[in-house]
């Protein structure tokens, strides 16, 4: 059953937005204290560009200690590069159409919800909650962002007020951020193209010595796209690489 949106259960997320735990309060960034929903609606969190960050050659690297904690789910460091995947099972079960234009966010983070078995809520309601609370993100002054600061403002609300400490969404800072977010179950946001797709899965060389530390470099992801008819859509390194944002949870 949905749970519905009214302006009672609104106003109490406005009265009591605690912190979410899991990126940093500053940045928004990575695994660290909470961010308020407050705080991105001000415009003070970066999103942080793979682009810039990590694709000015032909691979996307990122340290091996954000694999530490994926209780096992990743082998053991091999000299010899070889390609590993890592897929969230059964997610396609979870597809949700786009209730219209330029609503890829709202479907993707209805989608993510679902897999996470948090309290369900329409896409009409996630528009609501950005034109109530934070109607500044319909006129961004960056459009490539918008959505992602949309999706991003929204999870942190809800989860906030709904979810018990359940999700922890934050921009992912590089590629080991989101191969760590799916190693772990948690859906990951893909936004480009004024459109946001949910990331299903990514093949990816693991490991790969450099400067006295190992790397591994992400070759595909697999997404569903809100505006298809739920089938998965593979994508290479360069679209990886044109990606305005990701969102982990």
């Amino acid at each position: 059953m949905r749970f519905p949106l009214t302006p009672l259960i609104f106003s109490l997320l406005a009265a009591a937005c605690m912190p979410v735990s899991g990126p940093d309060e500053e940045t928004g960034v990575g695994n660290a204290r909470g961010i308020s929903a407050e705080k991105i609606c001000t415009g003070a969190i970066p999103v942080p560009s793979l682009a810039a960050n990590e694709c000015g050659g032909n691979y996307l690297w990122a340290p091996t200690w954000l694999f530490e904690s994926a209780q096992g789910l990743v082998s053991s460091p091999n000299p010899v590069a070889h390609e590993q995947s890592v897929f969230l099972p059964d997610v396609d079960r979870f597809f949700a159409k786009e209730a219209g234009p330029n609503s890829g966010w709202a479907a993707s983070l209805q989608m993510s919800r679902g897999y996470l078995r948090l309290l369900p809520f329409e896409q009409k309601d996630f528009f609501w909650l950005v034109t109530s609370e934070c109607p500044r993100l319909e006129s961004w002054p960056e459009p490539d962002n918008a959505d992602a600061y949309k999706a991003f403002f929204t999870a942190a609300k809800l989860g906030a007020r709904f979810d018990e400490g359940r999700s922890s969404p934050h921009f992912a800072r590089d590629s080991g951020d989101i191969v760590a977010s799916l190693q772990h179950g948690r859906p990951v946001i893909m936004f480009g193209g004024d459109r946001g797709m949910l990331v299903t899965g990514a093949v990816y060389d693991y490991p790969v010595p450099r400067g006295g530390k190992i790397y591994y470099r992400i070759k595909k992801l697999y997404v569903l796209d809100p505006s298809g008819d739920g089938g998965v859509s593979e994508i290479g390194r360069f679209g990886i690489c044109a990606a305005d944002a990701y969102l982990s949870f």
